[in-house]
């Protein structure tokens, strides 16, 4: 993989006629300009910096638009190198990686699932087969015992299916082919990222809890921006690094616009479970509940009862289970992703 540069390419609409809108292909550069610069501090730094102070030392630079659609390459002229970095990444893994990390999750493997669970639901009344259906009916059957479709066994049931045969199955699941294509652009993008980044993987998963709120609040306060052009003048945008076609990371306009954003339940729930870890100095921890969390799940404790809660949170950790309640905080998918205790309500309870 090319290190050098990372591509951005706008479809659809008068993209196609290699243009954009003056005001939202500048608003675009400028926020897509404030996060390559960013996250280039932060690889350096291992610092998330709120606004740009200061010379941050990389020399980034664009090159002018090619044919077909229209294209933004950011060349990275001169940057230091990995091992001069708090982060031992190239800058384009580290953007690619943050960019997948944030985006909500593709509606194909959901519909790849119902998909599954319809049709093996009337595989009895069949007789013959193709090998084509039963190679396809047995990813299905894999997907339903690991009760999760991957990025590949997704796209390899979407696209074994017209639109007019995937909606007489699951009716108005996709109303267009535009989205039907896009829904496969989307998986073909996150299994590239999944290939380019297993190198790296062990690094990029040292990016701590604390650090991924921060970058998604940085990231959010720049998707509305990012998004401008697909507001009108194109309708998708995908992301590909150095030299390569192959993009890494795809977005329609309500997934670029819904980038990092979170919701916060209104109300605590109360759930028991053992506390792993935690930082005093920083207030975050890790929570383990194996029945709601398939592994330990991040926790914050809120600045203003960190000090408070320090002796309780303390007694926990030596505890084999306790019973808290917890904020939960959710993606736009509406799963969990962290946890903000509210308070401790009983140590010491029975395993």
């Amino acid at each position: 993989m090319q290190d050098d540069a990372i591509v951005f390419s706008f479809s659809g609409g008068i993209a196609d006629s290699h243009e954009l809108n003056f005001y939202e292909a500048a608003r675009f550069q400028y926020a897509a300009a404030k996060l390559i610069y960013k996250i280039e501090h932060f690889r350096q730094k291992g610092i998330v910096l709120d606004r740009i102070s200061k010379k941050i030392e990389a020399d980034i630079r664009v090159s002018a638009a090619k044919e077909g659609s229209w294209e933004l390459s950011v060349i990275l002229e001169k940057i230091p190198n990995i091992a001069q970095c708090t982060l031992k990444v190239p800058l384009t893994s580290l953007f690619s990686y943050i960019m997948n990390k944030l985006k909500p999750p593709s509606k194909g493997k959901e519909l790849a699932m119902e998909l599954a669970q319809i049709e093996l639901s009337r595989e009895r009344e069949r007789t013959l087969q193709s090998s084509e259906e039963t190679k396809r009916l047995q990813i299905m059957a894999d997907i339903l015992g690991a009760k999760e479709a991957t990025a590949q066994q997704a796209l390899e049931v979407i696209a074994g299916y017209s639109l007019p045969q995937v909606n007489h199955l699951k009716p108005n699941a996709i109303e267009t082919e535009f989205e039907k294509d896009y829904i496969q652009q989307e998986l073909l993008a996150e299994i590239e990222f999944e290939k380019t980044s297993e190198p790296i993987k062990s690094v990029l998963s040292s990016i701590s809890d604390e650090q991924l709120v921060q970058l998604s609040d940085l990231f959010r306060k720049h998707s509305q921006e990012l998004a401008l052009p697909l507001r009108g003048s194109a309708n998708s945008l995908s992301i590909s690094l150095g030299q390569s076609d192959q993009k890494v990371c795809v977005f329609d306009r309500q997934s670029l616009e819904n980038l990092g954003e979170v919701n916060i339940d209104k109300t605590p729930t109360y759930i028991e479970g053992i506390v792993r870890a935690y930082d005093k100095d920083t207030g975050w921890g890790k929570f383990r509940n194996e029945v709601q969390f398939i592994k330990p799940i991040a926790f914050q404790v809120p600045m203003s009862i960190k000090k408070k809660k320090l002796a309780i949170i303390s007694e926990a950790l030596r505890s084999e289970r306790i019973g808290a309640s917890f904020y939960f905080v959710r993606d736009a998918s509406n799963q969990p992703i962290r946890l903000i205790l509210e308070d401790i309500v009983s140590v010491d309870l029975p395993k």
